[in-house]
């Protein structure tokens, strides 16, 4: 495990709540959060200074990062290594060499120390040794590696210039120097290394240290040369160190360790050890030069956060929710500046761009490409320069970014206003380099400021009703804290095995325990016999499918008395979405049981009930159908008789005052007669018996013949009766109850136009139905009376005067219909601007003859 690797693991699962209690708390967790943000920009200022080649890459040896020393010395910016791969700088004689190794890492995530040649930008070479770190993620999961990469071309030129010279003197002398050379910078870049180094026999004697290894330890170098290492190994790593040991002189690989080095003064500090076997010119193992990076500071942050964490004990039940969103966060911390929604941008102190993310670029109108290198100033929109530039220069003198308001500019040169916050950037010597700064698009803000100032008069006068709403929210705020421990439903949260880790205080009462005698038992010894079964089963089926469900299960109190309680609940996962048990929910039954009891016996009388009702609704419909009967059987010979005695030639001639009468009586027995039939078709239609005979039907024949049929009907009023079908349309429906229903509504609208009026009826395609239309000028019909036209009996004059006769339920009959033809009917008009009668029919009839439907009796859930 590397540095970087163990500092994300000692510190993923320590909570950042978003809330805290006292504003003290939160000073603590920013403070400690702040300190290691700072470890993590340390060490990687220390990553980005080191003075070997450094960079980071994926299992698919694609480069993630690298120091300055890699871009420099291969001629490249940063930003042009990143994305390549490590193959794209070998040297081509390199590469299928160097591809085999790396499968070979692949595959025993090992790799050997290599000498490779590598190619510049400018296409030069250079010789170098390569030396691999492994990194791993939280699970122990090879991800990646760190590369080293030495220059080892001044050694080999020495070496190559010391083979081909002479025994002369000059040259001699020559190789010397330039062996000299070699070694004095190498030497010099050994001692200047940040990092411990230490270079050791296969025995442990250290032949050789950098400074910065003698001072942490206390000692000159000149006594640090010659000492075994466990000299300077505290006792409690000594062992470490001789495995670690005994595993290089097998392997000849050093393997990451974390240990415990001994100062002078006998204090001790933690380590993260790693290193590299050295050879003589035969291959044969000589030593290893080993970096150990102090790990002081990172264990006193560890334990900073341990005791932070300690604090936090008692909010985790509050905080488990933001925990999850916590966890989350850091899966995704990565992509969090690039991917952030708000407008991130950072910049040196002169004001120049050297990062920003997508949303930045993409909110001005630019490639992200076309945004880096170029002055925050070509963003800014002229109103807002000259206070940019003074924050600039405030920052400068204070390093304080502030909160400021000012305008941005767009690619297309329109503007709009951010609020600008943000932080300054420090190198490992605490100099400041720059500063990331987020940007917040305020143009929805300062419409909701001219909506707020144009609104004020108004929240004023709602200022007390806002009040009291904030009071009810701060209070409920304060319940917050209490919302588990003080719920009115029993709680519990238990483990996969049914342990219980915690419960609220309604749970305990319920039971008569307190709440200490609660925790830590098994659920099954709350639990009545009767239901200890289901209950287990139950605990099987939610390991399985995680769904705890819904059951009724009986519980047991500490006196042994039981009461039936509804359980429901939520499985419980930690922050890798591994389920670690489930809180439930216990409502007491026992109210429910006796209610259900009481509705029980209440059901059997409203079944006896029913059964009564029922047999009450058949006599009525028999009644109705006898009576309707009855009424039509006298009607037919009064009718025949009537027309019986208008014949001269059966009865002899009659006096005009008995024609007059004898019509009179036909009259009224054929109007009792089509009120006989209207009930009847309301009954067959109330009941969904009414039968229909589905046929193709010629529309525009039908209209046709409707319009000749109904001319007789006109006469009398001189009413003009117009048919303004132009389509020739066909459909499949009953045409006699079309035709009633026509008829109906025809022989309604004759009743109410005036003499010499006009009626208009017209079918024509609506999508997949005929639509029929029937209009008239008549008298019309008010908006408030329109919704009970289509009811059964409703009159639009109920006055003892009323002009128009009818039983009211023409309309209701025509409704009725046309909804069981799958139609829908309906009216247009208004006071004084006549009627207009719409009904749709399905070209294709889609709806099957009714039958009357079953009442459901009532249920006894």
């Amino acid at each position: 495990m590397n540095y970087k690797t163990w500092f994300n693991k000692s510190t993923k699962n320590v909570d950042i709540p978003q809330e805290q209690d006292t504003p003290r708390e939160d000073d603590k967790l920013a403070k400690t959060f702040e300190e290691i943000s700072k470890l993590k920009t340390r060490y990687q200022s220390i990553y980005d200074e080191l003075p070997d080649l450094l960079c980071t890459i994926d299992t698919n040896e694609n480069i993630l990062d690298c120091n300055k020393s890699y871009a420099e010395t291969f001629g490249y910016s940063k930003n042009e290594v990143i994305g390549k791969t490590i193959f794209d700088f070998l040297a081509q004689e390199e590469s299928k060499d160097c591809n085999g190794s790396f499968k070979t890492w692949k595959q025993t995530v090992q790799f050997k120390n290599k000498k490779v040649s590598f190619k510049k930008k400018d296409g030069s070479k250079f010789s170098s040794l390569v030396i691999i770190n492994n990194l791993y993620d939280e699970g122990g999961k090879t991800i990646g590696n760190v590369i080293i990469i030495k220059d080892i071309t001044g050694i080999y030129a020495a070496q190559e210039d010391v083979a081909k010279s002479q025994p002369s003197q000059s040259n001699q002398l020559k190789s010397g120097t330039l062996l000299a050379k070699a070694e004095k910078k190498y030497s010099t870049m050994y001692d200047k290394t940040p990092a411990l180094l230490r270079t050791i026999t296969t025995e442990g004697i250290i032949t050789d240290c950098n400074r910065t290894y003698a001072k942490a330890l206390g000692y000159t170098k000149e006594e640090c040369i010659g000492k075994s290492v466990y000299e300077h190994t505290a006792a409690r790593s000594v062992q470490d160190i001789k495995l670690n040991t005994e595993n290089w002189l097998k392997t000849h690989e050093t393997a990451h360790c974390e240990t415990w080095m001994k100062r002078k003064d006998g204090s001790i500090f933690p380590t993260a050890l790693n290193g590299t076997s050295l050879y003589d010119e035969q291959g044969k193992l000589t030593g290893r030069m080993m970096i150990m990076i102090n790990m002081s500071e990172i264990y006193e942050s560890k334990l900073r956060v341990e005791e932070s964490q300690k604090q936090l004990q008692d909010q985790v039940k509050r905080l488990e929710k933001l925990n999850v969103r916590i966890s989350l966060t850091q899966q995704k911390y990565k992509n969090l500046y690039e991917k952030s929604p708000a407008m991130l941008r950072s910049i040196t102190i002169e004001g120049l761009l050297t990062d920003c993310n997508e949303a930045y670029a993409r909110s001005l109108g630019y490639t992200k490409e076309e945004c880096l290198g170029k002055s925050m100033f070509e963003h800014t929109a002229e109103q807002s320069i000259s206070a940019l530039k003074e924050n600039l220069e405030n920052w400068k003198n204070t390093s304080e970014v502030g909160q400021k308001e000012m305008w941005m500019k767009r690619k297309d040169d329109t503007i709009f206003p951010v609020l600008l916050t943000g932080n300054t950037l420090y190198d490992e010597y605490s100099n400041v380099i720059g500063r990331t700064v987020a940007l917040t698009d305020m143009t929805e803000i300062y419409d909701a400021r001219k909506q707020l100032h144009e609104d004020e008069v108004r929240l004023r006068e709602q200022y007390e009703n806002l009040k009291q709403s904030h009071d009810l929210i701060t209070t409920t705020q304060q319940k917050y804290k209490n919302l588990y421990e003080k719920s009115p439903a029993m709680l519990r949260s238990i483990t996969m095995e049914g342990f219980l880790t915690d419960c609220n205080e309604e749970y305990a009462r319920a039971l008569g325990y307190t709440k200490e005698e609660c925790i830590g038992k098994s659920m099954f010894e709350h639990t009545a016999e009767r239901s200890v079964n289901a209950l287990k089963e139950n605990l099987e089926n939610w390991k399985d499918t995680r769904d705890v469900g819904h059951s009724e299960i009986w519980m047991r109190r500490k006196d042994n008395s039981i009461f039936p309680a509804m359980l429901t609940g939520d499985t419980i996962t930690d922050a890798h979405g591994n389920v670690v048990g489930r809180t439930v929910a216990l409502t007491d039954m026992t109210e429910i049981y006796d209610t259900r009891k009481k509705l029980e016996d209440k059901e059997t009388k409203i079944r006896q009930q029913y059964e009564e009702l029922k047999k009450l609704d058949v006599a009525k419909e028999e009644f109705t159908s006898m009576i309707s009967h009855e009424l039509k059987t006298p009607l037919t010979p009064i009718i025949g008789w009537c027309q019986a005695l208008k014949n001269p030639k059966i009865i002899g001639e009659m006096s005009p005052k008995q024609i007059q009468a004898v019509e009179a009586i036909q009259s009224n027995a054929l109007k009792l007669k089509d009120l006989v039939s209207d009930m009847l078709d309301t009954h067959k239609l109330d009941m969904k018996q009414m039968k229909f005979d589905h046929k193709y039907i010629d529309v525009s024949e039908m209209m046709g013949f409707l319009t000749k049929n109904l001319h007789s009907v006109m006469e009398p009023k001189h009413i003009e009766f117009v048919n303004s079908t132009t389509e020739s349309l066909v459909l499949k429906s009953d045409r006699s109850r079309l035709e009633q229903v026509l008829n109906n509504i025809i022989l309604n609208a004759v009743d109410f136009v005036p003499e010499k009026g006009r009626i208009e009826v017209k079918a024509e395609t609506k999508d997949d139905k005929v639509q029929f239309m029937i209009k008239d000028n008549g008298m019309g019909i008010p908006k408030n009376k329109q919704s009970n036209l289509f009811k059964q009996f409703y009159q639009l004059d109920t006055s003892a005067t009323r002009k128009h006769g009818g039983s009211g339920l023409g309309l209701a009959i025509c409704k009725g219909i046309v909804e069981a033809l799958g139609g829908h009917v309906w009216v247009d008009s208004d006071t004084g601007m006549g009627a207009t009668f719409y009904f749709t029919i399905p070209i294709e009839a889609n709806v099957a003859t009714p039958t009357i439907e079953e009442k459901i009796p009532v249920s006894n859930s």
